[in-house]
């Protein structure tokens, strides 16, 4: 238990704390320009950019003390980490897994988990708005890097991977790259395309409170389009989907009056959009229709691919080692040590990936914890939804399937992502639908905590 600290004391920590939580953010835009275009030489080391920071996170947290329900939370943590260290100990014992690829493995899965917590705890309405607001600002700088990208030759200096080169570079077809954004891979960027999809939906359903500027709306819907429309991503277009379907039928179902009427306005809006850019770029529909076309003849319809992603799985009950092939035997790193290379060495989708590394039981816990916590969310924000808060149910299409399927324990810039809006989704529970008279009742709030943590339920 952290030791006595004073009121102002505990403001100034939790003020550093958030500050520390938009620097680790900053820090994920940034890997993948660092990584690409200012230091490429440094590209590897630059993957653990935000681990130090995420460590100091933490050890501040602990001195400031979370909240009850966050106690809770990483009393929960703390135990399935135990039961997964003795799987690690066994995996060590029985298989011939480097101990630096383990190390990778862990800190894969479990270094970042309680970043949700923290964003959960320390976030102020005041800081969840500056949050929003700032992610407008940098949405069209980074659309109009991802429509330059698009419009750049696979071999364009703008179009480099991580290391400063341009082999491999993913293609959406031929001399048609699929973007990187300001990410170090296309999946990052597919993913956070998405999840800005659902910024923009908090920041229109509560735009007075959140001190949003109807010029700052329409210039980060911009950017939100742009980055969107241009990145030649089935994956965004599921998971963009998915976020407007669900606030759409979240809404529809059980939202309030006005819930239902910003509900409406997003169709028309969506509609309206989309025609436009069918209209203003038909060449890029052909490009996405072709792509289409390829994967299903290649991979099988959509749909098959979805429901590979949720059962393949299974199928490797029977096949793996009870322990698994090893914690971080499907990393860069591993297949770095076993043959010098950096592509796959186990399976693509994550949910078969993840029973490949830790065996049948303890993979199928693993998956189990995450569909688990996938529920919850859908639970918590159809609850906040009854009671007028649209914040939660905003982000609630990106975050439920990330946690279904996504790549949350391999892809760098993915975990942080993941991890991340996660605790922005358990931020939004908490400020509301009521920023400004919130933050002044939190303010007043935290003067009355006791000396021993973040108080609140």
């Amino acid at each position: 238990m952290p030791d006595g600290l004073n009121a102002s004391s505990r403001e100034r920590t939790r003020q550093a704390l958030a500050g520390l939580a938009f620097l680790f953010y900053l820090l994920l835009l940034a890997e993948g320009p660092l990584r690409k275009w200012i230091v490429p030489g440094a590209s590897n080391l630059l993957v653990f950019l935000r681990d130090p920071l995420m460590v100091v996170m933490l050890l501040v947290y602990i001195r400031l003390g979370p909240s009850r329900s966050m106690r809770r939370a990483l009393a929960l943590f703390g135990f399935v980490l135990l039961l997964f260290l003795a799987c690690i100990t066994c995996q060590l014992a029985t298989s011939a897994v480097p101990a630096l690829a383990v190390l990778a493995g862990a800190r894969n899965y479990f270094l970042f988990v309680p970043l949700c917590c923290i964003l959960r705890d320390v976030f102020t309405p005041r800081d969840y708005a500056r949050w929003i607001r700032l992610n407008l600002l940098l949405a069209l700088p980074i659309g109009i890097l991802v429509l330059v990208q698009y419009r750049s030759g696979p071999a364009a200096w703008i179009n480099a991977a991580p290391g400063g080169s341009n082999d491999g570079v993913f293609l959406l077809v031929e001399d048609v790259v699929r973007p990187y954004g300001v990410f170090s891979f296309t999946l990052g960027h597919s993913a956070f395309a998405a999840w800005m999809a659902g910024v923009l939906l908090a920041a229109v359903s509560a735009r007075r409170a959140l001190s949003i500027s109807p010029v700052l709306l329409l210039w980060g819907a911009c950017g939100v389009v742009l980055m969107g429309a241009f990145s030649g991503s089935r994956t965004y277009l599921l998971l963009a989907g998915a976020v407007v379907l669900t606030f759409v039928a979240a809404t529809l179902g059980f939202g309030t009056p006005r819930a239902k009427k910003v509900a409406c306005a997003l169709v028309a809006s969506l509609a309206v959009v989309s025609a436009g850019v069918a209209v203003a770029d038909p060449a890029l529909v052909g490009a996405l229709n072709e792509r289409q076309s390829a994967a299903v003849a290649s991979e099988g319809s959509t749909g098959e691919r979805v429901g590979r992603l949720l059962t393949e799985f299974a199928g490797e009950m029977t096949e793996v080692p009870l322990f698994g092939y090893g914690l971080g035997a499907g990393t860069n790193v591993a297949n770095f040590l076993s043959n010098g290379r950096t592509d796959h060495v186990l399976a693509e989708y994550e949910l078969t990936r993840i029973v490949q590394e830790l065996g049948p039981f303890f993979g199928l816990l693993a998956i189990l914890l995450r569909w688990g916590l996938a529920a919850w969310l859908m639970a918590a924000a159809l609850a906040a939804l009854r009671r007028g808060n649209l914040q939660p149910v905003s982000f609630l299409g990106f975050v439920a399937p990330v946690f279904l399927v996504h790549d949350v324990t391999l892809q760098n810039s993915m975990i942080g992502i993941a991890w991340f809006s996660a605790g922005i989704f358990l931020s939004s529970l908490r400020v509301g639908p009521r920023l400004e008279p919130m933050a002044e009742r939190w303010e007043a709030t935290l003067g009355s905590l006791p000396a021993g943590g973040l108080a609140c339920g």
